[in-house]
C-alpha cells in the first residue's frame, strides 16, 4: 500500500471517528416544565437538568429535546417535535434533582 493510501485512510479514520464522537455527545432529555419564564427544567438519563433558554421558541412539556447538556456550557438543543432550535445555557445537572427542582422553583416563581 503507498503512503499516499495510507494517509488518506489514516484521515478518513480520524474523521469518522471525530462524526461519532459528536453523535455519542448528543444527548436526549425530556421537558418536565417549561412556564412563562426562563428557565426550563429537563428530565436526562444523568438527572433532572436546568437549563435558562436564550433564544428560540419555547418548548412543551413532554417535549424531548436532543444536544448537549454540560453543565455551566452553551448548548444548542433541538426539540425532536417540531425540528425548532433552541439556543440555551446549561445551568446545571442534578443526579438526585433535589437542587434542580428548587433552583427552577427560585427562579420561576410566580
Amino acid at each position: 500500500m503507498s503512503a499516499k493510501s495510507v494517509f488518506a485512510m489514516t484521515v478518513l479514520a480520524a474523521a469518522l471517528t471525530s462524526q461519532t464522537a459528536l453523535a455519542a455527545s448528543s444527548q436526549l432529555a425530556t421537558v418536565v416544565l417549561s412556564q412563562s419564564c426562563d428557565y426550563i427544567l429537563l428530565n436526562s438519563s444523568h438527572g433532572m437538568v436546568l437549563v435558562k433558554q436564550l433564544k428560540g421558541q419555547s418548548p412543551h412539556a413532554g417535549d424531548t429535546l436532543s444536544g448537549d447538556l454540560n453543565a455551566g456550557d452553551f448548548s444548542q438543543l433541538q426539540n425532536t417535535r417540531n425540528k425548532a432550535a433552541l439556543s440555551v445555557w446549561v445551568d446545571l445537572v442534578d443526579p438526585h434533582s433535589n437542587k434542580a427542582i428548587s433552583e427552577y422553583s427560585r427562579h420561576c416563581q410566580s
